[in-house]
């Protein structure tokens, strides 16, 4: 099976250990922003605006210099703008950072890693009496959210631990539609990733529709090591969320887990911007993503 290699991911202290202090004497990196026609010492993305990655990106600039916090599609589109050098720090779901450097191995000492703790879930949505085999049936269809979403590169990253998912993406917003075209079988699932949230609107509309839920993910190859810190560790975490009929599950289901990434260009940034960047998330890593 083809395997994922990941040769740069570091917490906040391990980049104070590998000398990005804020004492160092570098000058700042100043990028062109085209957003305000002025220079910028840090442009991050982040995700839609009523994301929670663009949230927590404002409280972000809100405590640094110079910063400007821009919405995209997500994830997939970050790395994108990242790699082309039109931005310098991404939030990103660690399982789309690894499908993306996996095929990208020429940024993996290019970029600075820090992992938060912020939980993102993989969450499939079926039919009743459908479960996740069913993705590794001809013909089988999958709605993954927009082409360059967090849930689109979920999906492509559990291909690449599993390739036996055949199953066809059909991409679009995640909204209403999305749920009445899955009852009207119009595709055979939905792959959503998010952090557990009862309150959210698609939670709740997911949960107020008769005729699906949330099924299992539990393909022992999405457990596969990667290279990870010079150790093998797993891509996603199993874990098992279990609410009552007030809140997001109506039973406990199987989810799969991965984490966001504060991601880094190295190239756009001094020693001492990225150590002001793990600063903020030291500092705040409790309350930036309420």
């Amino acid at each position: 099976m083809k395997k994922l290699l990941i040769t740069l991911a570091l917490t906040a202290s391990t980049i104070f250990a590998a000398g990005f202090g804020t004492a160092s004497t570098d000058a700042d990196v100043l990028l062109n922003n085209p957003f305000t026609g002025k220079q910028s010492r840090f442009i991050v993305v982040t995700g839609t605006e009523v994301s929670s990655y663009y949230k927590a990106g404002n409280k972000l600039i809100s405590n640094v210099k110079g910063a400007y916090n821009a919405t995209t599609d997500g994830s997939g589109q970050n790395l994108e703008l990242l790699a082309e050098g039109s931005v310098n720090v991404a939030f990103v779901q660690g399982d789309v950072y690894n499908h993306w450097i996996n095929s990208h191995p020429q940024f993996a000492d290019k970029f600075t890693v820090i992992v938060t703790e912020r939980t993102e879930h993989v969450q499939l949505i079926m039919r009743d009496g459908m479960t996740e085999d069913d993705l590794q049936k001809k013909g089988a269809k999958v709605f993954v959210g927009l082409q360059k979403s967090g849930g689109a590169g979920s999906w492509r990253n559990m291909q690449l631990l599993e390739p036996n998912y055949i199953a066809e993406p059909v991409y679009g917003d995640l909204d209403q539609l999305a749920i009445n075209d899955l009852v009207n079988k119009k595709y055979d699932a939905i792959i959503r990733t998010s952090h557990i949230d009862p309150a959210n609107e698609f939670t709740m509309k997911v949960n107020a529709t008769k005729g699906i839920y949330m099924a299992d993910i539990d393909d022992s190859d999405l457990n596969d090591n990667i290279k990870l810190n010079v150790e093998d560790k797993p891509v996603y975490k199993f874990t098992t969320e279990v609410y009552n009929k007030s809140g997001f599950l109506n039973k406990s289901s199987k989810l799969i887990e991965t984490r966001c990434y504060i991601v880094i260009n190295n190239d756009l940034t001094s020693r001492k911007q990225r150590a002001e960047i793990a600063d903020i998330y030291r500092d705040f890593k409790v309350t930036l993503f309420q």
